[in-house]
């Protein structure tokens, strides 16, 4: 892709990945990791970090999922909700 489009930005998205999916990225020439939220691990974003690959987790709905995200220590995430951060009741 960034032979087609010069400067663009990649991101690899995943529901489900094996162990390869930070290898997976870099051979792709990802700088970004989609990640379920409900299957991303510290593991996962302890070796995309150390490979200077970002992480985002996806979708997080709910304030479990907003904790788990600030806990994790991600570099973003994608919501349905873009409200959940400003109102009382997602306050993580």
């Amino acid at each position: 892709i960034a032979r087609l489009v010069p400067g663009v930005r990649t991101v690899l998205i995943a529901s489900r990945w094996g162990a390869d999916v930070v290898d997976r990225a870099k051979a792709a020439g990802a700088a970004t990791l989609a990640l379920n939220i409900r299957r991303l691990t510290l593991e996962v974003v302890e070796q995309a970090h150390a490979e200077s690959l970002k992480v985002i987790g996806w979708v997080v709905n709910t304030q479990d999922h907003l904790r788990l995200a600030r806990a994790l220590n991600l570099d973003g995430a994608t919501t349905d909700f873009p409200e959940i951060r400003r109102t009382g009741r997602f306050t993580a």
